[in-house]
């Protein structure tokens, strides 16, 4: 799949997507960061992954490393993320499916009762 292909196919499958000609999906997944991941800033981001239809970028919280994928490679369009809460020393997967804005709001939601529910946790354990 080049880059072309790519674009096209998610402006079909999503056409309130503003993506430019230009956009790779390491410059979607920065869009998209930046709006809605309030918990640390793009530049903190480790960038794991960054190939014109893959990227893979890494970030940690005060519990949590998530690691989100974009995979276009292989004609569909993949989009999702994983969870490793470091004291518990165990791994989770969170929500993945085609790339999507729907796919990205269940991926932060989940991302977002992940810190809730660990402050909550916190806070009985008091």
């Amino acid at each position: 799949m080049t880059i072309e292909s790519w674009h096209s196919k998610i402006i079909c499958q999503d056409s309130r997507m503003s993506i430019q000609e230009d956009m790779t999906p390491m410059d979607m997944l920065k869009q998209w960061f930046e709006r809605d991941i309030r918990l640390t800033t793009w530049a903190e981001v480790e960038k794991l992954v960054e190939q014109p239809l893959v990227a893979e970028i890494r970030f940690s919280t005060d519990l949590f490393t998530y690691t989100i994928t974009v995979d276009a490679n292989h004609g569909e369009n993949y989009l999702g993320c994983t969870c490793f809460e470091r004291s518990r020393r165990r791994g989770c997967d969170l929500p993945d499916g085609k790339f999507s804005r729907e796919t990205w709001a269940e991926i932060v939601a989940a991302i977002t009762e992940n810190e809730i529910l660990a402050v909550r946790e916190e806070k009985r354990s008091r």
